[in-house]
């Protein structure tokens, strides 16, 4: 067997010299603090049934230059792309031989057929033509750009933008139902702390899919102030954009109950895991590890030498949001459905495009700026309701926030105790003329309710989980009154979710 390899920048490329179309790439990513290698690998050989070897071989060495400014695993996923469409459409072709390059005849068919090819399909080809247009393997050179067909919308681009945001982004009330869906199993013991912590932290943070993947159990950090003795949880996202393989690590703060549920996820992955790695590794399993092992109870090769650390996007999806998705009904709930939901909310409360870039972590600001436009058009309504039963008897939508030294009238002031301090603390404004005796728990599940974004929500939150244990323990007669303690929780905790985006938008404007 004689293997060739390649080496492009900071990767190398590896193959067998009898199987050139199957080849694995390796690298080294992360900061001192995390070096780890990762590898992929990518086969084209089930082309050769429509496509000339020389053809196939070209995209090969295209795929593999890419390695020079950008992360395997963008080149990973940019290959199945190509790769899947390459597949499914020469069987769409004439009968007339193999395809030895794109040219006119090529993509003529293919505008026949565009409609039913999805748009990344479409644009993986466009990006390939764009950077090697002048490879004479690749493409033939009388086509041009424009001869490639796409999925523009009729609206423009950013109309597009805005049409994908509204079809995908949550209401209020969906975040609701999901987080009652996620209790709920947890209760029953369908899901584990792993996926119940996840999902909470899905809705809290709203990172990409690799950021949640790298995240290691020494990432949480959890400090007590000596002299109050309060809590603060911090964890430590890496932020995955355009191929760095070099990111930053930032502090994402969370709230007590999101901190509690990640410091018991950290428990039983130590308890269940850390016999699998030497005991100076232990900062760096994996906070949401690999949960496919092999019969003698190890991890695949691949998740082994990263620590539990799964190798692609898509082991986070199947293995931590799916069981979630399948939780629920009528909705397609993902990483980016939950990032368009936090950009419009972030738009709604009156943050600017770059502050939304900023809190998201976004390359450019045209899709930040398509959720200022969805809030200043008043498309706020539109939003995806793709959750059953009905949503009116969740909590809507609200589009105001106030901070608690802003001025308010006395009637309309809404005021929260700690139990155990006796402390008073303004938490929101009641949108009537007077606030209703039932406040400030009933408050949460009301739309006429602005909250402070910069309170101490936990304060009512806390009540409510004590008053729900409580009917618990008074047992089934009591079980309605259990259940709406805990539906004001939940309602309470969409509100301090989305207070805490609009803190940390405020303090990146402060930053910038």
């Amino acid at each position: 067997m004689n293997l060739v390899n390649q080496q492009v920048g900071d990767a190398v490329a590896e193959w067998e010299e009898a199987e050139p179309l199957r080849w694995i790439m390796r690298k080294t990513v992360g900061r001192d603090d995390d070096r780890r290698t990762v590898t992929y690998g990518f086969d084209l050989t089930q082309l050769r049934v429509g496509y000339e070897t020389g053809f196939l071989l070209a995209i090969k060495d295209a795929l593999i230059s890419y390695a020079r400014r950008l992360a395997l695993i963008s080149i990973e996923r940019y290959s199945s792309s190509i790769r899947t469409f390459l597949a499914n459409f020469h069987t769409k072709l004439p009968e007339d031989g193999k395809v030895d390059r794109v040219d006119a005849k090529f993509l003529l068919a293919l505008r026949t057929v565009s409609k039913s090819v999805p748009p990344t399909h479409l644009n993986a080809l466009k990006r390939l033509y764009k950077t090697h247009r002048s490879n004479a393997a690749l493409f033939a050179p009388s086509i041009h750009i424009d001869d490639f067909p796409d999925h523009r919308s009729k609206h423009g681009a950013q109309g597009g933008r805005i049409d994908r945001i509204l079809a995908q982004a949550l209401t209020r009330a969906a975040q609701v139902a999901v987080l009652q869906a996620l209790e709920d199993a947890y209760e029953a013991g369908t899901i584990d702390i792993a996926h119940y912590s996840f999902g909470n932290l899905a809705f809290h943070a709203y990172c990409r899919p690799e950021s949640y993947r790298t995240l290691r159990v020494c990432d949480l950090t959890v400090d007590i102030a000596p002299d109050s003795g309060q809590t603060t949880y911090i964890l430590y996202v890496q932020p995955v954009k355009a191929g760095i393989d070099k990111p930053r690590r930032i502090p994402y703060p969370l709230s007590a109950f999101v901190g509690e549920l990640l410091v018991q996820q950290r428990q039983a992955v130590v308890a269940k895991y850390s016999h699998l790695i030497a005991p100076e590794n232990l900062g760096q399993l994996a906070l949401f590890p690999s949960r496919r092992l092999l019969p003698d109870g190890n991890w695949r090769e691949s998740a082994r030498h990263t620590f539990g650390v799964m190798t692609s996007r898509g082991g986070i999806d199947v293995g931590y949001l799916r069981p979630i998705r399948e939780l629920l009904t009528g909705v397609k709930l993902t990483f980016n459905a939950l990032r368009h939901t936090v950009g419009t909310q972030l738009a709604v409360a009156g943050c600017s495009a770059p502050t939304i870039q900023a809190v998201l972590r976004h390359a450019g600001e045209k899709t930040c700026q398509a959720y200022v436009d969805v809030a200043f058009h008043g498309l706020i309504d539109r939003l995806s309701d793709g959750l059953q039963p009905a949503f009116e008897a969740h909590f809507p939508a609200f589009d105001l926030f106030r901070g608690k030294n802003d001025p308010v009238s006395p009637k309309r002031r809404i005021d929260s105790e700690n139990l155990e301090t006796g402390q008073v603390e303004l938490t929101g404004e009641c949108g009537r003329t007077v606030a209703c005796q039932y406040a400030p728990l009933s408050c949460y599940a009301c739309p006429r309710f602005i909250p402070c974004f910069d309170a101490d929500h936990s304060i009512n939150l806390d009540q409510m989980k004590l008053e729900a244990r409580k009917y618990e323990a008074m047992g089934q007669p009591f079980k309605q009154m259990a259940e709406k303690s805990k539906n004001i929780c939940r309602h309470i905790q969409v509100v301090m979710i989305v207070c805490e985006q609009k803190r940390l938008a405020l303090l990146t404007e402060i930053e910038a």
